[in-house]
């Protein structure tokens, strides 16, 4: 999808709406949608504002626990990792911020490759059954065309790949995942 060239949803939600909702067919209609119900998400920049050229941000959201998201851009030579990490739904994140290789952004880029993550769709469902679950979001922006797409309890290893990487360059290798 083409972010429109000025978006007026990317600082606030139009009046008397909290969140930036999906139309009826499924299409994310914001680039901060996906952080819409994730504690410690205010202030994260929407991908539309990030300065950067290209920008990936990974939301790991499990049902009774941990939540994370990691932003990754890289603006010309530059590359950035921004994260907020949350060991219970409703402590106070742990931020961190740092400048990477490019050999790190590397590693992002052959992972989303490999996973095909531009033409991935937007929800992506499990193969097997769980009774505690997570949801991984992947979003990615390029220029103006933006990507996001949904794993809900990603049992495929490509895909889970990205999510792996995203969070080793983030320096949460411990987390639960």
């Amino acid at each position: 999808m083409k972010l429109p060239a000025e978006c007026r949803y990317a600082t606030k939600p139009p009046s008397g709406r909290s969140v930036i909702m999906e139309t009826e067919d499924g299409e994310i209609l914001c680039c901060r949608v996906a952080m819409r119900f994730l504690a410690g998400c205010d202030g994260e920049t929407p991908l539309c504002r990030d300065p950067g050229n290209e920008v990936y941000r990974i939301t790991y959201d499990h049902a009774f626990g941990e939540q994370a998201w990691v932003r990754v851009s890289r603006q010309e030579g530059s590359i950035t990792v921004h994260r907020v990490y949350h060991s219970q739904r409703f402590n106070i994140g742990e931020r961190f911020e740092a400048a990477l290789p490019i050999g790190d952004w590397r590693r992002l880029q052959d992972a989303l490759i490999t996973a095909n993550f531009w033409s991935l769709p937007p929800l992506v469902s499990s193969q097997g059954a769980w009774l505690d679950g997570y949801n991984v979001i992947v979003e990615g922006r390029r220029g103006n065309v933006f990507r996001a797409t949904t794993l809900i309890n990603p049992d495929v290893d490509e895909l889970w790949q990205i999510c792996r990487v995203a969070f080793d360059l983030a320096g949460l290798v411990d987390l639960g995942l």
